[in-house]
């Protein structure tokens, strides 16, 4: 069994793009600032070949994926009361999120003189519902706290996130 004492190694690299391009219109209506927006984002991940070598080693091809996403939707942004020294605020969006091209991540690999096998990664949503929605109380020029939720919804996933920013200037 003098295979089982090699020793595998090797280097892997990946490297990824994107490219964004976004056109909204701001207005105001009622002391509401509205926003509509048009969102593209496009995202490109190359990841390199590698071979660990040995009797056993582990083989992958290099791949690429690319998918590109388009985001319709509105902002919402009011402030719901202030005095000399605060400023309570909201916000809000919602938005269409759609999904083209690569969905599922597949790399292929193999073992020294097997045959190749592919690992497929999570899918992404075609089609999801994008939402984030925040309050904002700024206590003075020194004070900042932003309580937030941003939220990812599709048919068979979900990505939520809930946050608190703490700013204190000094």
């Amino acid at each position: 069994m003098a295979f089982l004492a090699e020793r595998a190694n090797s280097d892997y690299y990946a490297r990824t793009a994107q490219l964004f391009g976004e056109a909204g219109y701001q207005f105001d209506l009622y002391g509401v600032q509205l926003e509509p927006f048009a969102q593209l984002a496009y995202v490109h991940l190359h990841t390199n070949s590698f071979d660990e070598g040995g009797t056993v080693g582990l083989n992958a091809r290099s791949a690429n994926h690319d998918t590109t996403f388009s985001t319709l939707g509105l902002r919402a942004e009011t402030v719901l009361g202030n005095t000399e020294k605060s400023t309570l605020s909201v916000h809000a969006m919602m938005g269409w999120q759609h999904a083209f091209g690569s969905l599922s991540p597949k790399s292929m690999f193999s073992f020294t003189g097997g045959s190749p096998f592919t690992i497929e990664g999570v899918p992404l949503a075609r089609d999801a519902l994008v939402l984030d929605a925040g309050l904002n109380i700024a206590a003075g020029k020194a004070l900042n706290i932003d309580f937030a939720y941003t939220g990812q919804l599709a048919q068979n996933s979900a990505n939520q996130t809930a946050k608190v920013n703490l700013i204190w200037r000094f």
